[in-house]
């Protein structure tokens, strides 16, 4: 079995300590099994697959039993000779791979909502107390390409009307509100997202009944599409061989039950206007400012919609990926019947794509959910991505580490690491966040100014939050 010892693969593996070609190799095989099944017979079926399967399997990237260990082969040299390539995207600066949030503490409130506080304090004291009682937020990843931050807000709570000069996307992972963008406002529950464009004027309503807890992505816009066009190589081996308890039924929910009494609740908190010559008046006038300034080059996505839900877009199907896409979608999507396999043992789909007015994409949401003690083998690309784990523990392998890894925990792959994920707990699907962005584009929006163009109310009782509150509650 797999365990971890100091963060490293478990030294009892076939031929010791896995190396990078062996976990490169395991990854490969889920994908390759998946899709390839007419290329040396098809995998075992769902109801002759085993309830467990030996992990080891997945590091054997000779196996002679693994009908589609050519592939795999082919995925490592072509991966070898891109790295050498000069025609090739340089990787990327080198970032950590782990990022354990449960771990950090909570951020100042100031620093992160970069407003003009010394004012602010002047005019309302007693209602900027209130709003750092019932707001919590930290930064939970900061790579110079994009940011993940973490927001809660408490029951009953509002965060005013303010805008940020960064592109960006709140995600809701929990509890019920309404989130309004520049005037249009939506409910909404678990799964929801909601695009932010620059200077974007964005308000927050936490219902009564649970705090409202957002991933909020911050993003370098324009960035280099080069590296979504390169490479996806499965490394793995016999990726075919899955437990019986992997495959998904029909019925899946990622997020459970449905939230419908949201949908019946209406907002008693309107937005109130600010007096003359207050400072939410002058930072009103700042915002404008800043957004004339950039004019027709401040809407980035003008095709995306503010507001969408995950349970509004379908998995992804065989004939979804092969369709194209998705940035592994040649690779993955040639591999024939071993497609039909990974989407019985996974599922998929984009939830939020910032796409640019020429077709390309800056950013890129997914939900993923790999079946119980399923394992996705290694692999690897040349575009940065993050996982941003839901469910645990689970096993998380990068550049040839292992983390056993728990909600909150956010894991990161530069240009062509290698990368696995394995289910180690019976019944427990993995769920997560994983996400590509193209990286080298405008840091510089990470440093403009924010601005708080609503009066800071009075929050109740029911919004103060405990200093040591956490963010996934069964952390």
């Amino acid at each position: 079995m797999f365990s971890v010892r100091d963060g490293r693969f478990d030294s009892r593996f076939a031929d010791g300590r896995l190396s990078r070609l062996a976990i490169s190799a395991s990854l490969i095989a889920l994908f390759s099994s998946l899709g390839c099944m007419g290329l040396g017979g098809p995998p075992p079926s769902s109801d002759t697959s085993p309830e467990t399967v030996d992990p080891t399997i997945y590091s054997r990237v000779d196996d002679p039993t693994d009908p589609y260990r050519y592939k795999y082969a082919e995925f490592r040299e072509r991966r070898a000779r891109d790295q050498v390539d000069p025609n090739s995207p340089d990787p990327i600066e080198w970032y950590g791979a782990r990022h354990r949030s449960s771990e950090m503490a909570w951020g100042d409130i100031e620093a992160l909502l970069p407003f003009d506080w010394v004012a602010i304090r002047e005019e309302a004291p007693a209602e900027v107390d209130d709003l750092f009682a019932s707001l919590r937020i930290r930064l939970a990843f900061d790579h110079p390409d994009l940011e993940i931050r973490q927001l809660i807000l408490g029951a009953g709570g509002l965060l005013p009307a303010h805008a940020d000069g960064a592109p960006g996307a709140y995600i809701v992972i929990g509890g019920r509100g309404e989130i309004s963008v520049d005037g249009e406002a939506f409910r909404v529950t678990r799964g929801a997202t909601a695009k932010l464009e620059p200077y974007a004027e964005r308000r927050i309503i936490a219902y009564e009944d649970a705090p409202l807890r957002l991933l909020w992505i911050r993003w370098a816009p324009g960035g280099d599409q080069a590296y979504i066009d390169s490479g996806y190589y499965l490394t793995g081996a016999n990726q075919h061989l899955q437990p019986a308890q992997a495959n998904f039924g029909d019925d899946y929910d990622f997020w459970g039950e449905p939230d419908t009494e949201s949908q019946e609740i209406d907002s008693t908190r309107p937005a109130v206007a600010a007096a003359a010559n207050s400072i939410y008046a002058r930072e009103a006038s700042a915002r404008a400012d800043a957004l004339e300034a950039l004019g027709e080059s401040g809407k980035l996505y003008p095709k995306v919609p503010v507001f969408g839900h995950a349970d509004e877009i379908p998995w992804l199907s065989e004939e979804t990926l092969r369709s194209g896409g998705f940035f592994f979608s040649d690779d993955v999507g040639s591999l024939g019947a071993v497609v039909d396999r990974m989407i019985k043992i996974a599922r998929h789909k984009a939830i939020f794509r910032a796409t640019r007015p020429d077709g390309r994409w800056d950013f890129n949401f997914s939900q993923s959910a790999w079946g119980a003690r399923s394992t996705y083998v290694e692999h690897s690309h040349v575009i940065p991505e993050f996982y941003y784990v839901l469910s645990g523990p689970v096993i998380y392998g990068v550049d040839g580490e292992r983390h056993e890894s728990l909600p909150g925990d956010i894991l990161f792959n530069n240009s062509y690491s290698p990368h696995l994920a394995q289910g180690i707990v019976d019944g427990l699907v993995f769920r997560s966040f994983s996400s590509t962005f193209a990286p080298n584009g405008d840091r510089s929006v990470f440093d403009r100014p924010g601005f708080l163009t609503e009066p800071l109310p009075n929050q109740p009782d029911s919004a103060r939050l405990a200093d040591d509150i956490l963010f996934h509650p069964a952390e």
